[in-house]
């Protein structure tokens, strides 16, 4: 991913952060740890311990002081899977996304199209929690099948032109009943964009993630918004998306499910799927 921010985009970031976490000292000087009892951090679902990094800035919270003595990197980090959520890389767009070809029709539905949710049914679980492209305020930026004339490289396996065909031809795939990828975003505090993008299993690979992505891009820049990219980072696919498409990894968020202190032992509450 490209170098570095600007300064304003840098600001405006820190400021949403900061925010959220509800601490006033939060991000302010740099390669500071800043540790906090906050019941109601929006940093983490409620209950939960978060930690958020931009740049060489940390910032912890927790929602007792019990889980606050127990703040520390490395319990965020070491926290087991069923209580811990990330670490997810936050990325950050401060101009128009990279030019993308346009090789497939890009349409708006909304959020509560049924072919939204026919799409979030088609994928596994998890992802399409982790995506949330049903809970997007903005349009949602699809690519139907019928609206795929793409190259041979992204069309779908089913049906796709032989790998003979001559670079840039096209066809025309499918006959529009399923969205194959959407994308839009939720405004956080009129500051930033957070960006959902999904693409429907089989259609993967072939591009059609960063042009919806990038729709979804423009339309936030229109409306004043930073776009905010997060992945897991495990999730190679997506931020090699992001990359594509320019944004800039600033930091990374974890929460973490940590328990009271009793007889020496951690105890973990069971994990119930947080609000998203």
């Amino acid at each position: 991913m490209i170098a570095a921010l600007s300064e304003s985009t840098t600001a405006r970031v820190i400021q949403a952060w900061r925010v959220m976490s509800g601490l006033p000292d939060a991000f302010r000087t740099p390669g500071s740890t800043i540790i906090g009892i906050v019941d109601d951090a929006l940093i983490c679902p409620p209950g939960w311990c978060g930690y958020v990094r931009i740049g060489d800035r940390t910032v912890m919270t927790a929602p007792g002081p019990e889980q606050a003595a127990r703040l520390s990197e490395a319990a965020f980090r070491s926290a087991p899977d069923r209580d811990r959520l990330g670490p997810a890389i936050l990325a950050y767009l401060d101009h128009e996304a990279a030019s993308v070809h346009p090789a497939a029709h890009v349409t708006r539905l909304t959020a509560s199209d049924p072919m939204i949710a026919e799409l979030e049914r088609a994928v596994a679980n998890e992802e399409a929690g982790e995506a949330a492209v049903s809970d997007v305020i903005s349009p949602v930026f699809a690519i139907t099948e019928g609206g795929l004339t793409m190259s041979s490289s992204a069309a779908p396996a089913a049906g796709a032109p032989s790998r003979g065909a001559a670079p840039g031809d096209t066809h025309p795939v499918g006959d529009g009943s399923i969205v194959v990828a959407a994308a839009g975003y939720r405004p956080w505090l009129d500051r930033l964009a957070h960006l959902s993008v999904l693409t429907r299993t089989g259609y993967r690979g072939r591009g059609l993630a960063t042009l919806v992505a990038a729709a979804a891009i423009s339309h936030a820049h229109a409306a004043g918004l930073t776009p905010q990219w997060r992945a897991l980072a495990s999730n190679a696919a997506s931020l090699g998306v992001a990359s594509r498409l320019g944004f800039v990894v600033a930091g990374e968020q974890i929460s973490a499910r940590l328990g009271l202190a009793v007889a020496g032992e951690q105890i973990s509450a069971r994990r119930d799927e947080p609000p998203r």
